[in-house]
């Protein structure tokens, strides 16, 4: 597991995309002799683990073309496998697709992110910029957010705006325009809907995108075109191409609605994984949504619809769903036109028994096979190199440092692809989708919202007063900066590059902090002293919760002999169960603690008032009481000895 031997999944994926089965499934799918409506249907069978994303990885580099939309059953289903592409593919072919609300369609205010998502796939459908190459487009999605309806494209056409490079740009017409279709003009842009105009520099923050795009004005031609990160101003990459567009989940869907799937290219290709799973969930939105006829398509159409584009399949499931009522079998296939079998398995279940991963692993490498450990924990994968060393494996697991959610053994390449996460038995999390997320974006936004003399506080300098916005000059290029007072009127320049080294000063309510001296060790010395008394904080927490710890220790055993003593009074007051079948006497005896039995009245009732009343006649064991050779926590279901040679139990049931 040495660092020259980290293995290249891009190697591993152009393995696949040789292999004789991955070839044919390609040269189906791109097949063009068919109809859309009765398209090719390719079965993959015998995937397990993240495999099925492995091999749609080999697909797009073995030359499949045109859309790939994935569905999977829900939403977690469907950032799992995002996640899994994303580590295999270019993330700008990668696409998420989600619903407008968060939990429950309809029921709720609905998500802005999602919504910005939605309408950056409506984007890229509608200008032909799915790919921006060559490469295949992966759109994964889920039945909730499908038969979702979006806007109708005629209407997106009408209000989606293509800013090129080195295209003449009228500046009046596009803040005209930008007003028209509901942006804000604001000093920085750093959420959807705003735009901003500084001299040559044009920021504009389009719900198709990300992250906002920043034009750079030679005249009136834009010399470089990019998009930029809103907290650290930092080019994110070069594009040649800005679709804007605005809120499509406003006014413009009151013009009309329409499917996802209208927007589909004709070659699209879809990939599911249970069509049985998938009409289950499409219809448990239907029913749970409150205005489903207005804002959902019905699952029947929907997934009449969707089974009419060339599909693959990866489950051997759900092969009677086509002869359902609501599949109408003139318009959907009702066999796969190709079955491609491949031999892979899940990752054997370890437990963080590591003899068995070393027993397994030994068999596989004596029959030739490369093992890998998947993982983007550096420190896990050490440790799990560690451990063989330490019983003597007698191999080595080869680094791969991808974040797969489930590991498999491909049997046909002879590579074994096992995930850190299962061996020591960690919740392994999906990764979000790379962007600024809320709590990043405070930065600037309450920069924005500061007011000349509100007190902040530099990280490297101290609390100051915060004095505006001003453009200066850094060699020789102009840069936005924020300025800051200190005492004996000192100032400094903070660069939008480093915002979040300042924040808004809290402390108490109506008390003005003491403003610095820039330059001093004042600050230097507050800090130390306040990482001094948070020490001190934290070893009095400690000892303090040690303390407690030993009393609910020695308070908790006390409690457990009290209660053992009542125990043993109470169960010697249970009398025997008069059966002829001792054994199922014991059964029962074994399975019930003493409360239980108390409640069900496992016992003779005859002879007391009330079920709770205790039996007025000890049991028949002669004048002594049992005597207990086992200590007090003795459980129920171990037999000790009476004093007539008969087996009880602490509930006083005869064994």
């Amino acid at each position: 597991m040495r660092d020259s031997e980290v293995l290249d999944m891009n190697q591993v994926l152009e393995e696949y995309a040789r292999t004789g089965l991955i070839l044919e499934g390609v040269e189906c799918l791109n097949a063009k002799d068919e109809p859309t409506a009765q398209g090719p249907w390719v079965h993959l069978k015998g995937l397990a683990g993240s495999g099925p994303y492995a091999v749609m990885a080999a697909f797009g580099l073995a030359g499949l073309k045109g859309l790939q939309v994935v569905v999977l059953p829900d939403k977690e289903a469907a950032s799992y496998a995002y996640s899994d592409l994303e580590s295999m593919i270019d993330p700008r072919h990668l696409l998420m697709f989600p619903s407008s609300y968060r939990r429950q369609v309809g029921a709720e205010p609905q998500d802005q992110y999602q919504v910005l998502q939605r309408s950056e796939v409506l984007g890229r459908l509608t200008t032909g910029n799915r790919t921006e190459s060559d490469a295949t487009t992966w759109l994964i999605t889920w039945p909730d957010a499908l038969m979702e309806e979006v806007v109708l494209n005629t209407t997106l056409a009408r209000n989606t705006l293509e800013l090129k490079k080195n295209e003449a740009v009228d500046l009046d017409f596009l803040i005209e325009l930008m007003s028209e279709m509901g942006f804000e003009r604001v000093d920085f842009v750093y959420e959807p809907g705003q735009y901003a105009i500084r001299g040559g520099i044009v920021d504009v923050y389009s719900y198709a995108s990300d992250w906002p795009y920043r034009m750079e004005l030679h005249g009136d031609r834009p010399e470089r075109l990019r998009t930029f990160d809103p907290e650290s101003q930092l080019t994110v990459r070069e594009v040649e191409k800005a679709v804007i567009l605005p809120n499509l989940q406003a006014e413009l869907l009151a013009q009309g609605r329409q499917s996802l799937m209208d927007y589909f290219p004709p070659q699209t290709v879809v990939w599911y994984s249970d069509p049985s799973m998938l009409m289950a969930q499409a219809e448990l939105c239907w029913n749970k949504s409150e205005n489903a006829e207005e804002i959902l398509r019905s699952p029947e159409d929907w997934m009449n619809r969707l089974l009419t584009f060339p599909r693959v399949s990866f489950e051997d499931s759900g092969w009677s769903l086509y002869e359902d009522d609501f599949v109408d079998p003139n318009k959907v296939r009702k066999q796969p036109s190709l079955c491609l079998s491949f031999r892979q398995e899940a990752q054997p279940l370890i437990r963080k028994q590591f003899a068995s991963l070393v027993a397994v692993g030994r068999e596989l490498h004596a029959q030739g096979y490369r093992l890998t450990v998947c993982g983007d924990n550096p420190r896990q994968i050490k440790r799990l190199e560690q451990i063989l060393e330490d019983l003597e494996a007698g191999f080595t697991m080869i680094p791969l440092p991808i974040g797969l959610h489930a590991g498999f053994t491909d049997h046909d390449r002879k590579i074994v692809f096992w995930t850190e996460h299962q061996f020591f038995e960690r919740f392994h999390k999906y990764k979000a989708r790379g962007r600024t997320g809320a709590s990043e974006k405070l930065t600037l936004k309450e920069i924005l919202d500061f007011k000349p003399g509100d007190f902040v506080v530099h990280m490297d300098h101290g609390v100051g007063r915060y004095a505006g916005m001003e453009k200066i000059q850094v060699n020789g290029q102009w840069q936005e900066t924020v300025r800051i007072s200190y005492r004996d009127d000192d100032l400094l320049y903070v660069s939008i590059h480093s915002l979040h080294k300042v924040s808004r000063y809290s402390g108490k309510d109506g008390v003005e902090p003491r403003v610095h001296k820039l330059g001093s060790d004042t600050w230097d010395k507050l800090k130390s002293k306040t990482k001094a008394q948070v020490k001190d904080i934290a070893k009095d927490l400690i000892q303090l919760y040690a303390d407690a710890r030993q009393h609910e220790v020695m308070h908790f055993r006390r409690i457990i002999i009290c209660s053992m003593n009542w125990r043993l009074r109470f169960c010697t007051r249970i009398p025997r169960i008069k059966t002829k079948h001792p054994k199922r006497s014991n059964r029962i005896c074994k399975r019930h603690t003493p409360w239980t039995a108390w409640s069900v009245g496992m016992w003779d009732s005859a002879k007391r008032k009330s079920p709770y009343e205790p039996h007025s006649r000890p049991p028949a064991m002669g004048n002594k009481r049992p005597s207990w050779s086992q200590p007090p926590y003795w459980p129920c279901s171990m037999p000790a000895p009476s004093p007539q040679g008969y087996k009880a139990c602490l509930c006083g049931l005869i064994i």
